[in-house]
């Protein structure tokens, strides 16, 4: 199993290190990815994390990866059609985005919003039975959604992980 870890929109450093320490406690592989802005979005003025920032997050998250039973050959993360996600493709990404991952801050009327919705409900409603019939909730009205977009050859242009970002306060 993996998770996301979007860096860079007001956690510290240590507070990121924590949180992976603990998922890979859990026997979860963290992929922390740095927040970068886009252009015509609501979150356009906030800053992406330094690259100092990201430096010692990516040590301190891949030293204790090092000393787990986690690898990312061991499994496959939350993207679909058996598309693995390497490491390196996070390493270092200011941009972030690699040869076969870019992601993108979706608007309602984005043309992949329906495989963002797609993707989510083929997640928890039908991988993990978290929900019978739909996973949308109030929550959604004020999200924020973030696509995964593969580049490969096979399923090129699709979208292969999504997240939301709530926002609970302004910047939070």
């Amino acid at each position: 199993m993996s998770t996301f870890l979007l860096a860079g929109l007001g956690d510290s450093a240590d507070s990121l290190i924590q949180c992976s320490d603990k998922l890979i406690g859990l026997g979860v592989y963290p992929f922390v990815v740095p927040f970068v802005l886009i252009s015509g979005t609501p979150l356009e003025q906030h800053p992406a994390p330094s690259t100092d920032f990201m430096v010692q997050v990516y040590a301190a998250v891949a030293a204790g990866l090092r000393d787990s039973d986690i690898s990312a050959e061991s499994f496959t993360p939350s993207v679909r059609w058996g598309i693995g996600i390497d490491a390196d493709d996070f390493l270092l990404s200011p941009t972030a985005s690699s040869d076969r991952f870019t992601f993108h801050l979706l608007r309602p009327n984005s043309s992949l919003i329906n495989g963002y919705w797609e993707l989510r409900s083929a997640i928890f409603c039908e991988e993990q039975h978290l929900f019978e019939a739909t996973d949308r909730d109030e929550l959604d009205d004020g999200a924020y959604p973030i696509t995964a977009i593969h580049h490969g050859s096979s399923h090129c242009g699709q979208v292969v992980g999504v997240v939301r970002i709530v926002e609970q306060q302004a910047r939070i």
